[in-house]
């Protein structure tokens, strides 16, 4: 929904190309939901600046969804710098994650179980500094939550307790005891 009111909203974007990038979205989401097979096949045709950062974001969202975490990173790289805010913003958001995803993907072994030595520490890194970015220039950003939740799971990736140890003291002195927050921080903890 995100993804169509920010191209309703901007500038230059063709009707015929929004109506394209949104049948490309489509797609994505029934891959991603498992309701389709395969990967997207770029719309023919966008050729406005607008149409082709769009269409760049699908490109990268879907390298991401499809575990090709160089591509995922390249696209969502070069849209951090676009005047779309929207695209700005949201590819920032997804480069940390791709870094993240990266940087645990051969980390746990079929049962789940984490072993940290296979954590890509560069990876993890460029992960944490690309969810501090985020946080720094979008502290209300539409993601801010989920950046901080994350920051929290790249301190647990890197074995770093004592950070971790503090990011909980913290939270919970903010949490009030009765609500069902508290119980998922509880639970986050205890896991």
């Amino acid at each position: 929904q995100s993804f169509v009111q920010a191209m309703a909203a901007s500038r230059g974007l063709p009707a015929a190309e929004r109506e394209q990038l949104t049948q490309a979205r489509d797609t994505i989401g029934q891959i991603c939901s498992g309701g389709a097979a395969g990967s997207l096949v770029a719309p023919a045709g966008i050729k406005s600046a607008p149409g082709r950062e769009f269409l760049a974001y699908l490109q990268a969202a879907d390298a991401f969804y499809a575990g090709e975490w160089d591509a995922a990173h390249d696209g969502f790289a070069t849209l951090r710098g676009s005047k779309d805010a929207w695209l700005a913003e949201t590819a920032a958001y997804m480069l940390a994650r791709t870094e993240l995803n990266a940087a645990q993907a051969a980390s746990f072994d079929v049962w789940g179980t984490l072993a940290l030595d296979k954590v890509d520490k560069a990876a993890l890194d460029r992960a944490r500094a690309g969810f501090e970015d985020y946080l720094k220039r979008h502290a209300r950003g539409r993601y801010a939550a989920s950046a901080q939740g994350l920051m929290r799971r790249t301190l647990w990736l890197a074995g770093d307790a004592a950070g971790l140890s503090r990011e909980y003291e913290r939270m919970l002195g903010t949490v009030p005891a009765a609500t069902p927050g508290a119980a998922d921080l509880v639970e986050e903890i205890d896991n």
